[in-house]
């Protein structure tokens, strides 16, 4: 993955050494429980890109000790983790849950001083719903297997990455609602390409169209169809081909 850290020979150490720890505490854990995986370097590297996420990784590697690693949380699943990974868990979406009220909070003072009611109305939508799916991840969090766990607690604590993985997750669920479009493949072979949220989010945001698309599908009487389009699939294929600047098929 694509880093935008500038990398000091200090930086490759301290991970180094908060990985050794971390591992060394796994290996003292008893094997019959559910307990998390160890990792290796590549690994951890694999998954940050911004310093801020560097060094929340550090510090949720340094967290886990006897206290954290030796206790058991049961979730409402019925599923026991360590308390290690069930506080990070909650950290990571009390962290993001709170940038997200903070957002919501400025938007409404924005609006509030402009006057303009209307204003933001688009982005209080869309962070209420990460909001509702913030509670609703939780809730079932647990439901993956330890190894989906493992990649997620070491994933994205930064939270425009975290807004930005919601974001890319909940586009490709309504583009599969264009599974029908001539050009659909093509759409997907360049979301493949990319594996970094953040770069998902700003190849995206190019089009005004696919940005649109959580409404043209939002029930039978309510798609989106542009003025100067005669059908979402002819929308669709010009944001294809003159926003996102891939070679589509127009025949």
């Amino acid at each position: 993955m694509d880093s935008l850290i500038r990398w000091k020979r200090q930086d490759s150490v301290r991970l180094s050494r908060a990985i050794n720890r971390f591992n060394n505490q796994i290996r003292k854990l008893d094997k019959s429980r559910n307990i998390p995986s160890k990792i290796t370097y590549e690994e951890a590297r694999d998954k940050f890109v911004t310093r801020r996420e560097f060094e929340s990784l550090i510090n949720s590697l340094n967290r886990a000790d006897e206290q954290t690693l030796d206790r058991d949380v049961e979730l409402a699943s019925g599923e026991k983790i360590t308390y290690w990974e069930y506080s990070e868990s909650l950290r990571k979406k009390n962290i993001a849950g709170a940038n997200l009220l903070n957002e919501l909070d400025r938007i409404n003072r924005e609006r509030a001083e402009s006057g303009n009611r209307y204003m933001g109305e688009e982005r209080i939508s869309e962070i209420q719903a990460t909001l509702d799916l913030l509670d609703s991840s939780y809730d079932s969090l647990y439901n993956f297997n330890k190894r989906k766990r493992q990649r997620e607690f070491l994933g994205r604590t930064d939270y425009e990455t975290s807004r930005n993985k919601l974001f890319m997750q909940n586009f490709l669920k309504a583009a599969k609602n264009l599974q029908n479009f001539k050009n659909y493949d093509v759409l997907m072979r360049k979301i493949k390409s990319i594996k970094n949220p953040n770069k998902f989010y700003e190849v995206m945001k190019k089009s005004t169209i696919l940005m649109d698309i959580f409404l043209w599908y939002k029930d039978d009487d309510g798609s989106l169809v542009y003025s100067t389009f005669d059908t979402n699939e002819q929308a669709f294929d010009t944001a294809l081909k003159e926003d996102l600047e891939l070679d589509i098929d127009v025949d």
